[in-house]
């Protein structure tokens, strides 16, 4: 019997050293949906600074989908939860805004690192590290493009 194969858990650890957040760690999600990835990356930011609402629900989906952990606390000591409401609640909007904005940096370029038109990290990633000595396979065409074609003729 084989055993299923589960997909690592990728992790951004941000460290903000240098900053007025130094001591501050967040790990964010870089293992997310398509669906989740696409609204990121088609988000303005400079666009919700005028939409209150927008930038709250989407700083609380982020908190929720993306942060998987942090070490911060409140002026009791005692840790806040890594979730939406927690992020939109920290009174520091500069804070929160970094986390989307670092998250999609590093998210845009390990897109650029892995782009179909870079050899480099393709062959990188390959399970033997060598290439396939055979040509690959041609695509069948589809059944929509078959009946497209007879039309055609």
């Amino acid at each position: 019997m084989t055993t299923g194969y589960q997909l690592p858990k990728q992790i951004i650890t941000l460290d903000f050293e240098g900053t007025d957040w130094e001591g501050a760690e967040v790990k964010l999600r870089r293992s997310i949906s398509l669906d989740t990835y696409l609204f990121y990356q088609a988000l303005d930011v400079k666009k919700l600074d005028g939409n209150a609402q927008l930038l709250k629900e989407a700083l609380v989906k982020f908190g929720d989908e993306l942060i998987d952990s942090w070490n911060l606390h409140d002026d009791a000591g005692e840790p806040i939860p890594a979730d939406g409401e927690e992020l939109i609640a920290l009174g520091d909007t500069r804070f929160s805004l970094t986390l989307l904005m670092e998250w999609r940096a590093h998210t845009e370029a390990r897109a650029r690192e892995a782009s179909p038109n870079d050899d480099g990290p393709l062959e990188e990633l390959s399970a033997n590290g060598k290439q396939s000595a055979e040509p690959p396979a041609p695509m069948a065409p589809s059944s929509r493009s078959q009946r497209r074609s007879k039309k055609r003729s």
